[in-house]
């Protein structure tokens, strides 16, 4: 008898977790948003592109999850993956206690990573169901300003890791805004030769 209630149970819980998973999306911020808790406290925010899992939804929000890996000693970010600085999220101090983390693990170099996602609210109007949407802006932007003073390179041509510095660099020249330059960056390392 207690068997039977145990695999009820079970089964019950197993039936949850698949509807809750299939009510599960994907979706990417246009532009960087700020990620809310319950009460409207700002806990930081989303970069262009991120990969976020929509929960649910009330109202004009949408309640995510973004998940990644941090650095140790850089808990504050969360990057898209291990030894990669594509940054996901920029998180204020009061939102560590809401990050839940994993086991960690060393890359090639040594360096402790640790895997991190963190819970909030977004803006429905400012999500796209679909990546490739907004890389089309960060095309745009890269055809507009990329190529006035010199030959645009290829988003192949450099990693990663170097294309934060190069758009860095070349922000003033190509006349970028600070979001111009996030959508920018997360385009090129998107397309970058090493890119996961």
């Amino acid at each position: 008898m207690k068997k039977d209630v145990g695999l009820k149970a079970l089964l019950c819980l197993s039936a949850l977790l698949i509807v809750s998973s299939m009510n599960a999306a994907d979706v990417f911020p246009k532009t960087t948003l700020e990620l809310t808790s319950d009460s409207g406290e700002a806990l930081g925010s989303i970069t262009p592109g991120t990969k976020l899992t929509k929960l649910d939804e009330k109202n004009d929000k949408s309640f995510v999850m973004v998940s990644g890996w941090s650095a140790y000693g850089e808990e504050s970010v969360i990057f898209q993956n291990i030894g990669q600085r594509v940054v996901y999220a920029l998180l204020k101090p009061n939102a560590f206690k809401d990050i839940e983390k994993g086991q960690s693990k060393t890359d090639d170099y040594d360096a402790e990573w640790i895997p991190s996602q963190i819970k909030g609210w977004v803006k429905n109007s400012d999500l796209a169901s679909n990546q490739e949407d907004v890389w089309k802006e960060g095309a745009k932007l890269f055809g507009e300003r990329c190529g006035s003073c010199h030959q645009a390179h290829p988003s192949d041509e450099f990693t990663v890791n170097q294309w934060p510095n190069i758009i860095k660099a070349m922000k003033d020249r190509a006349g970028l805004l600070p979001e111009q330059q996030w959508q920018l960056t997360k385009y090129m390392q998107a397309h970058a030769k090493d890119a996961k």
